[in-house]
């Protein structure tokens, strides 16, 4: 939120509003719900531990 408010960031996405408790003047504007996917090079999949993203 620093960056935000010292004019470095233009826009943040988040998955809630930001919270009133931070003095940095913004706006929160819902965008709509969507699911969400993630990929990567098929050299990195071997890297990756767990069963994500095969869930």
């Amino acid at each position: 939120m620093a960056q935000l408010a010292l004019n470095r960031l233009d826009l943040v996405l988040a998955d809630e509003p930001m919270s009133k408790r931070i003095s940095v003047k913004a706006f929160n504007h819902p965008l709509g719900r969507t699911t969400m996917s993630f990929f990567c090079a098929p050299q990195l999949r071997p890297q990756l531990k767990g069963v994500f993203p095969n869930v």
